[in-house]
């Protein structure tokens, strides 16, 4: 491959992984890296597990500092901003604190990531429009450093959302010892990730730890003149409100694609506010790629337009526009699988494909199954995982998958993830042969038992 000039815009999971591919596949390209931030690659997903205490510092999550892609010939740039890309004459303005400088590329990489949705509510700022004291989001280090700050002299917490980021963040903040409600404005928790079914299995779970579950309704405002002294929490179905006494409210009502750069530049904006890529991370420009939470790729599933949203996705995309931005041809899946999981005290939940309700939305008749059945052999200590797979009705493909239960989850939602990847059916997952291992697995694993009960169901349809 011949040299070329690489820029990438965003030092994530996305643009990180971007630079170390390009510089795999091409040894003598000139490679840059503009990060806004300071501390290089490092694991937003882990916030949670430094905010808690289980890891021991933020600064353990740094898993690729600058000096590490220097080290590489990588020209890892921090506290820098580009502010304009000119795709014809293929320049980047890049502001350094009040100094401006012109860098110029063959190709680019676009990783910049998403911002945190900030939703309305009222009394959400001081007079002067600044955010009150107490309130927050987690989507860098400095805010989890931030978070945990106030939780050491902090009694009590709202969390506003309930879906992955708020679930563990409101575990986290409780672990610290603080009284924790989590706010969801939809039904159940996790709702783009579980049926309201399976749900109810993490809603029980959450209760028990003792965190509060308000579920159907959402913060409407804030009292308080300078600081968070308390949230009003309305309810959707009657308009019904409470005030919730709290000395901090943590903003986790999602994600949206940092999409304004690459807009700007000419690239193509999909629906869901993300950069239109394809199965090789090309943006509608030419010589442009895009990455991570930034861009919008198709469902596998459903073909719907979606937003990456997670670090192993993020990690895939920057794999495939890093060798493809130094002349390469990877390509990624034709679509999102979505593999995803989170962690409670003692239970694993994760999740592969469509929820229901996105399957049905997309116009896909679908069937399923749930079973919840002993995850290891009787004569060790065991506890019941809970699988609901879901599979078209004609066909009988498997389309999605979500596991509950103290352990096992996680592993084989992967495995669910290369069954729905490879079109499997569920007749074809009940008689695969799976690892059999007393302490961890019974001869018919719970996948086994899900997938025979699902096929039974499709036939007598």
């Amino acid at each position: 491959m011949s040299s070329k000039k690489v820029v990438i815009v965003g030092g994530g999971a996305a643009g990180g992984t971007a630079a170390q591919f390009a510089r795999k596949a091409d040894r003598e390209a000139q490679i840059a890296v503009l990060s806004r931030e300071e501390h290089g690659q490092y694991s937003r997903c882990g916030l949670v597990y430094a905010l808690s205490g289980v890891v021991e510092s933020f600064d353990s999550l740094i898993e690729f500092g600058p000096g590490w892609f220097q080290e590489r010939g990588i020209d890892y740039r921090t506290g820098v901003s580009a502010t304009i890309i000119e795709p014809n004459s293929r320049r980047i303005d890049v502001l350094k604190g009040h100094n401006t400088e012109n860098i110029f590329y063959d190709s680019l990489v676009i990783a910049t990531g998403g911002v945190p949705k900030i939703p309305e509510i009222d009394g959400i700022h001081t007079t002067e429009g600044s955010a009150k004291d107490g309130i927050f989001v987690l989507r860098t280090l400095e805010d989890g450093k931030h978070i945990k700050e106030r939780g050491a002299t902090a009694k009590s917490a709202v969390i506003a959302g309930a879906g992955m980021i708020g679930v563990e963040a409101a575990d986290a903040l409780r672990h610290l010892g603080l009284n924790v409600t989590i706010v969801e404005a939809e039904g159940s928790v996790l709702p783009t990730m579980l049926d309201p079914d399976v749900a109810e299995t993490v809603e029980l779970r959450m209760r028990e730890l003792g965190i509060v579950v308000k579920t159907g309704a959402l913060v409407s405002s804030v009292n308080g003149a300078r600081g968070v002294e308390s949230v009003r929490v309305k309810r959707v179905a009657d308009g019904a409100t409470a005030e919730i006494n709290c000395d901090m409210l943590v903003l986790a009502v999602g994600t949206a694609p940092a999409a304004k750069l690459a807009g700007s530049a000419g690239c193509a904006i999909g629906a869901t506010g993300g950069i239109v890529i394809d199965d090789r991370c090309s943006t509608s420009v030419q010589n442009i790629f895009a990455a991570g939470d930034c861009s919008e790729y198709r469902d596998f599933i459903t073909g719907v337009p979606s937003l990456c949203g997670m670090g192993h996705i993020a990690v895939q995309q920057g794999r495939v526009a890093g060798i493809n931005a130094v002349g390469g041809d990877a390509r990624l899946l034709p679509g999102l699988v979505t593999t995803r999981g989170i962690s409670l005290p003692d239970m694993e939940v994760s999740a592969t494909g469509p929820t229901t309700d996105q399957l049905k939305a997309a116009g896909i008749d679908v069937m399923a199954s749930r079973v919840a059945v002993d995850d290891r052999v009787p004569y060790f200590p065991n506890s019941k995982l809970a699988v609901k797979l879901i599979a078209r009705a004609d066909g009988h493909a498997l389309v999605g998958a979500q596991l509950v239960g103290s352990r096992g989850a996680h592993l084989r939602a992967a495995a669910c993830a290369i069954a729905v990847a490879k079109g499997m059916r569920a007749e074809e997952l009940a008689r695969i042969e799976m690892c059999y291992l007393p302490p961890a697995a019974p001869p018919l694993d719970p996948l086994n038992v899900a997938a025979e009960f699902l096929a039974k169901r499709l036939e007598k349809r």
